[in-house]
């Protein structure tokens, strides 16, 4: 099994401190919802698919993830989709509430 580095880097969702391409897969459990104003929570979709490499994937997990397809497709992300998620998740809110944003950004 390869050697694996985790790092931990404290930043603003809206302006990741990463190259465009650096990651292979990028999560992001119940963030969004807590960034101020519409403009800001448009703006961390872009960022998390700005630093994705081509091909990578993408999974938000939030209150209200179907918001969050919207900037995904806007910023390339064709199969961008939610599921809603149900008890079994933990969040103790309605399953209607909490849901999973998927999205694959194209190869090219």
């Amino acid at each position: 099994m390869p050697d694996m580095t985790v790092e931990l880097v404290h930043a603003d969702a809206r302006d990741l401190p990463f190259d465009p391409g650096t990651f292979d897969i990028v999560t992001s459990s119940l963030v969004f919802h807590n960034i101020a104003g519409d403009d800001g929570r448009d703006r961390a979709p872009w960022e998390a698919v700005r630093v994705l490499r081509p091909g990578g994937q993408l999974r938000i997990v939030d209150f209200r993830a179907e918001p969050s397809t919207g900037p995904l497709r806007a910023a390339g992300c064709r199969d961008a989709r939610v599921r809603r998620l149900d008890w079994r998740t933990g969040s103790g809110l309605p399953v209607n509430v909490t849901g999973l944003a998927c999205a694959r950004k194209p190869e090219s």
